[in-house]
């Protein structure tokens, strides 16, 4: 399980969120727990005893080939499985087969079938909208699949920071590890690639999903902010991911939904638009600077050329941070949009250009 950080907003953080808001138990099995019989046979691993809602109780056998119930009793052991053995590599799986009780307490705290969010969200956007009706059903049914996704990424953040999933690199730092629940991926706010370094490495990093503070306190329009702007925009032709920002003990969680083929290759290898490294290499597409033109006319973000650090000049849409990538579905994806807005130096008071110009590049 992760340990519990402060958070780094600072010692205004309250602790109402890691107190209790109710204090019912859900039963499930009793474990008495692991039973020493001796002699023990060959390949078997350890015993375990379990008591039921029904007031039963049997023993269970962990051997190399998985979890089954064997006739042992409170007075005599016999390690030969029951009839009809039925052998599982889950101890869950094993128990639903057992008690009855179990198995519906158990289907009423697990997610149902596994929705492809994406998917969804996309295929809402691409509803018809020509007339007042098909507008209608199309807002209608936006509303709906993005109230569910909230809702699913939020009991996922929770799920997360409680250290209920496993990660998908788990042998990567904590700070650094992603998960995948229900087809939302979530990540950690932290400056795991020092992106973030010389604007205050974690504290940023944290904040950076919802608003930019730096230590002489302006406040900068952010990623989830971007992602609103162009979703109001409502552009066709460009899709976004669906993002939600949860705070939860002290943890920053972003969720997405997964673009399609995402997770078959590196993210270097999918961007056709934009850079990975902020600006350190940077590519251009024709078709991103069609469809992010439209975009950025409404913005009032110019077309410009950004040079990167190996002399190749390029011409953007957007900022140099904001990422393409086509998926397995052939739908054309803007994501990182935390650079949408822009601070403009001319217009903070008492500074100057020289003194105040964060990026490497101009707008």
């Amino acid at each position: 399980m992760l340990s519990l950080i402060p958070s780094p907003i600072g010692s205004q953080s309250t602790l109402i969120p890691l107190l209790l808001t109710s204090f019912v138990v859900y039963a499930a099995v009793v474990v008495d727990g692991v039973v020493g019989f001796v002699p023990q046979p060959q390949r078997d691993l350890l015993y375990l005893a379990v008591l039921t809602l029904e007031e039963k109780r049997f023993y269970i056998t962990c051997c190399t080939k998985g979890f089954f119930v064997n006739q042992s009793t409170e007075t005599e052991f016999s390690p030969k499985a029951v009839s009809p053995k039925f052998i599982s590599h889950s101890l869950i799986e094993l128990l639903c087969h057992v008690p009855f009780a179990f198995k519906l307490g158990y289907e009423e705290h697990i997610p149902g079938q596994t929705r492809e969010w994406n998917e969804e969200l996309q295929t809402t956007r691409e509803l018809p909208r020509k007339t007042l009706p098909e507008r209608l059903l199309r807002e209608r049914a936006i509303f709906k699949v993005y109230s569910d996704f909230v809702a699913a990424a939020t009991k996922g953040a929770v799920v997360v920071v409680d250290g209920n999933v496993m990660a998908i690199n788990p042998g990567e730092n904590p700070k650094m590890q992603m998960f995948i629940w229900n087809n939302i991926f979530f990540s950690l706010g932290f400056d795991v690639k020092d992106h973030y370094k010389d604007f205050g490495g974690d504290a940023a990093a944290f904040v950076a999903p919802v608003h930019l503070v730096f230590d002489f306190g302006d406040i900068f329009n952010n990623d989830l902010q971007g992602v609103k702007a162009y979703f109001n925009l409502d552009p066709e032709g460009l899709f976004l991911l669906g993002t939600v920002v949860v705070d939860y003990m002290g943890y920053r969680v972003t969720a997405q939904s997964i673009i399609p083929g995402i997770l078959e290759k590196d993210q270097e290898q999918s961007v056709v638009y934009g850079s990975v490294d902020f600006g350190k290499t940077v590519v251009t597409s024709e078709k991103y600077l069609e469809l992010l033109n439209r975009c950025a006319q409404q913005l009032k973000i110019l077309p410009h050329r950004v040079k990167s650090e190996n002399g190749d000049v390029v011409k953007l849409n957007s900022s140099v941070e904001s990422k393409g990538i086509i998926g397995n579905d052939g739908r054309h994806y803007i994501l990182d949009l935390l650079r949408t807005f822009p601070p403009d130096v001319h217009y903070l008071p008492g500074t100057s250009v020289e003194g105040r110009c964060f990026f490497s590049y101009a707008l």
